[in-house]
């Protein structure tokens, strides 16, 4: 709630491609004002974990930064579907992007292949595993620690895990 750590996501470059994790406050702020000193450019695709407001508050705002301020249909958002009964993503956003994927997922996106399943926190939450085929990412948003997460990102090269609950 203080926003002291920031959770307003983070940003993935691979494979060529800008994708943006987990919108939560202050996402937009944060990224337009890094985007020079780390030379960002627009997202190609938003990836929510789960529907918790520190993880999609501002997935709206992102994705008019992703269509350039609505000039063009463009990316793709990864969400929950509880993300939409939740409205998250209202008629005019979901017309702003190309394509909307719900998890769990196991597909190629341009460069990329992303697999996603469901980790455990209360709520339709995922974890994903992100390759190019040199680079494996792992994250999962919030989730309890269970032992098929050991299975699901044996291969990675680098893992954000948030085990919000031990």
């Amino acid at each position: 709630i203080s926003q002291q750590r920031r959770t307003g996501g983070f940003v993935v470059e691979m494979g060529g491609l800008c994708l943006f994790v987990d919108p939560g406050p202050g996402a937009l702020f944060h990224f337009a004002t890094n985007r020079n000193s780390l030379s960002l450019k627009d997202p190609d695709a938003i990836i929510v974990s789960h529907p918790h407001i520190d993880h999609i508050s501002d997935l709206q705002a992102m994705i008019e930064l992703m269509s350039r301020a609505t000039e063009h249909r463009r990316g793709t958002v990864f969400l929950p579907f509880k993300a939409l009964k939740w409205r998250f993503l209202d008629d005019y956003h979901w017309q702003l992007v190309e394509r909307v994927v719900f998890h769990p997922v196991n597909t190629s996106f341009k460069s990329l292949t992303l697999l996603s399943f469901p980790v455990q926190h209360g709520v339709e939450a995922y974890g994903f595993v992100l390759s190019d085929g040199k680079q494996c990412l792992g994250y999962s948003g919030d989730t309890r620690f269970f032992p098929e997460l050991v299975e699901r990102f044996k291969h990675c090269d680098v893992l954000i895990l948030n085990t919000t609950i031990p």
